[in-house]
């Protein structure tokens, strides 16, 4: 009885070990952008090259601002008089409120004065949206890292005319490597077994990573014999190591 159940662990374990299995992959960034300006105009700097690790938030580029920011001033401007427009006009409502009271004026005379606020209402109204659009202008100059990654590459230089009117160009391509993906295919009976958020592990160039099973694909790889599956795990490779996309990876499946 006690070898009975001695060859059933040994089974156990040996199929266990049976379904474990390494499975080549390779490494993708999990973000790749190739980033622009909403504005047009003459390149000012730019302040990356490629290789460069960036923060969320750096200033990648910026465009001449010079337009931009004497457009901010004079809406400035006009916000500040509009409001002591606008000022003036509600003490005039309020006297024309008390004499119309008081049977001094005509109603007439108090619906100007009604009208006249309302007028400077709206203007004050529309000086305000209109600085508010110069300053998103403005903020339209500047290239900004929208997420922490690796500059890839730069496109443009200092002193080249972008127009983005009709056809987006590219100044700089960003990549986020933190997280990391391995993508690797394999047979449907193995992607079977697998869920996503299931932990697994990576090994690149003899480091060992945990991860977890981001994705599993549901369309079949063409030109195989068989079919076969994407799955892509992701992992937060160590700040000493810069890995690469296209880098060759195994991935550790249960």
């Amino acid at each position: 009885m006690k070898r009975m159940r001695h060859l059933i662990l040994l089974l156990g374990v040996v199929a266990t070990g049976a379904l474990a299995q390494d499975v080549d992959a390779t490494l993708d960034w999990s973000k790749r952008v190739a980033l622009s300006t909403p504005a047009s105009g003459v390149v000012r700097e730019i302040n990356v090259v490629p290789g460069q690790r960036v923060e969320a938030g750096a200033r990648l580029g910026q465009l001449d601002d010079r337009r931009a920011q004497a457009e901010l001033r004079r809406t400035s401007a006009d916000v500040t008089r509009l409001k002591l427009t606008l000022e003036e006009a509600e003490r005039e409502y309020a006297r024309a409120e008390e004499l119309y009271e008081r049977t001094v004026i005509a109603e007439r005379d108090r619906q100007l004065v009604e009208i006249e606020l309302s007028v400077a209402k709206a203007n004050h109204t529309a000086a305000v949206a209109a600085h508010q659009r110069s300053r998103v202008d403005l903020e339209d100059t500047r290239l900004v890292a929208p997420f922490a990654g690796i500059v890839l590459a730069v496109h443009v230089s200092p002193g080249e005319t972008i127009s983005n009117a009709l056809q987006v160009t590219p100044m700089v391509t960003l990549a986020s490597d933190r997280p990391m993906l391995a993508r690797a295919w394999v047979d449907e009976a193995v992607q079977a077994r697998l869920e996503p958020d299931q932990a697994v592990a990576v090994r690149v160039a003899g480091d060992r990573y945990d991860g977890q099973v981001q994705t599993l694909g549901l369309e079949v790889r063409q030109g195989e014999s068989k079919p076969r599956y994407e799955i892509v795990v992701r992992f937060t490779p160590s700040d000493k190591q810069q890995l690469r996309a296209g880098q060759a990876a195994i991935i550790e499946l249960p």
